[in-house]
């Protein structure tokens, strides 16, 4: 069982860490915690997967865990997806991760992919309710003029958000774009 679970630790891929953190449950429940040590060390990218490992790390108590994790994912989650971004941002804030929380709010805001406007309006609500105002201002800014707008209610929810969050010239610009095209 020890190798099983140590090759597990080392060699399972974390393109999708929802199951890592269903692996993680299996290996604590055989009592592999040197495997499970192992597989925390590693590094998940995917900011949806990376905010339930962090949930289920934070339900088992592992604190200690949720503050190493919470420290990488800051640094080194892809900002490929802004929904997810939100999500991420949504566990740490839950978990008590300020200063992760402060780090990606800072990354998310200027470098987030801005293909998807419902995930940058998501984006936007949670860096709103983190209390993340240059984090706002900074992607309002970014998403007025270079959003996708081709899905109308992804734009509806834009502009909702935007304004929602004080800034009104962004939605106006967004306004004009929308039209426009």
């Amino acid at each position: 069982m020890q190798a099983l679970a140590s090759r597990a630790a080392t060699h399972t891929t974390l393109t999708d860490p929802g199951r890592v953190a269903h692996l993680l449950q299996e290996l604590r429940r055989a009592g592999q915690e040197e495997a499970v040590q192992a597989l925390l060390a590693r590094d998940p990218t995917n900011p949806f997967g990376v905010a339930y490992l962090l949930q289920e790390l934070r339900d088992a108590g592992q604190e200690e865990a949720v503050q190493a994790l919470a420290s990488r994912a800051a640094t080194h989650t892809t900002l490929t997806h802004p929904g997810g971004i939100a999500y991420l941002l949504q566990e740490l804030r839950r978990a008590g991760q300020e200063e992760a929380v402060q780090a990606l709010a800072s990354r998310a805001a200027t470098h987030t992919t801005l293909t998807a406007p419902v995930g940058v309006a998501l984006l936007l609500q949670e860096l709103r309710e983190a209390g993340q105002e240059e984090a706002v201002q900074a992607l309002a800014s970014r998403a007025a003029t270079h959003t996708t707008l081709t899905a109308p209610d992804g734009i509806a929810l834009l502009l909702w958000e935007l304004r929602e969050a004080g800034q009104e010239d962004a939605a106006k610009t967004v306004e004009r774009r929308a039209l426009d095209s």
